[in-house]
């Protein structure tokens, strides 16, 4: 799928989402393939394949996939894959499962991560890697 802006949600319509974002509200479920700039997940996502700048997942808010992305903000549940080139933020009651690829990591307190987590070592030069 390929979307210039796109909002799901009749409650959130005047949501702020910028150009060539994309509000997945509550109740919604959506199974595909995605590349948008920006995703704002409240209700259910079922990806093969997300490529995003940013990745929100609210309190409430499902994906499982693989999903790339530069950063991601998750207060929901994420299981699968998720490849970051930047940061990973957990919040408080966010729970991540799976093979997660990150350059930055935050984890509030209650925040859970589970499976194979590891600072992203790909595209660093030799003096970096040390």
């Amino acid at each position: 799928m390929q979307f210039d802006s796109v909002t799901i949600d009749e409650k959130r319509a005047d949501a702020d989402i910028t150009p060539g974002g994309i509000l997945i509200g509550a109740g919604v479920m959506v199974k595909g393939d995605i590349s948008c700039d920006e995703i704002v997940v409240g209700g259910t996502l079922d990806i093969n394949a997300l490529q995003a700048k940013k990745l929100v997942i609210e309190s409430g808010g499902k994906v499982e996939g693989k999903a790339n992305a530069n950063s991601a903000e998750i207060a929901g549940n994420f299981k699968g894959d998720l490849h970051l080139t930047d940061e990973i933020c957990v919040k408080k009651a966010g729970i991540v499962r799976g093979k997660v690829r990150y350059r930055s990591l935050q984890v509030e307190s209650g925040g859970r991560l589970y499976g194979d987590v590891q600072y992203d070592f790909e595209d660093l030069d030799e003096e970096e890697k040390k």
